[in-house]
């Protein structure tokens, strides 16, 4: 198995019942690892969300519902360029 791929696949076959909140720290924390193991980079997110359910855009949802994903999602790609940059290769 290729470096980084242990912890991608033990987060898709995680036995344990979880949140979506806690699925998606999980899925963070496994990619960030691979990219690092794998590729000596810092994890890289393209065109992420949180899809709110019809009638659900309102202010206090997005405030509730979309910006804690945001908040982890951004706190992620912080440490994780933080760790590359940490790193004998460094970020480049």
């Amino acid at each position: 198995m290729r470096p980084g791929a242990e912890a991608v696949a033990r987060c898709e076959r995680a036995p344990r019942a979880r949140s979506a909140s806690e699925y998606h720290v999980d899925w963070l924390e496994a990619h960030m690892a691979a990219a690092e193991a794998r590729l000596g980079k810092p994890l890289l997110l393209e065109e992420f969300g949180k899809r709110l359910a019809p009638g659900e855009a309102s202010d206090e949802a997005i405030t509730r519902l979309r910006d804690p994903v945001y908040q982890t999602s951004f706190a992620a790609v912080a440490k994780s360029i933080a760790m590359c940059a940490r790193a004998p290769y460094g970020v480049g």
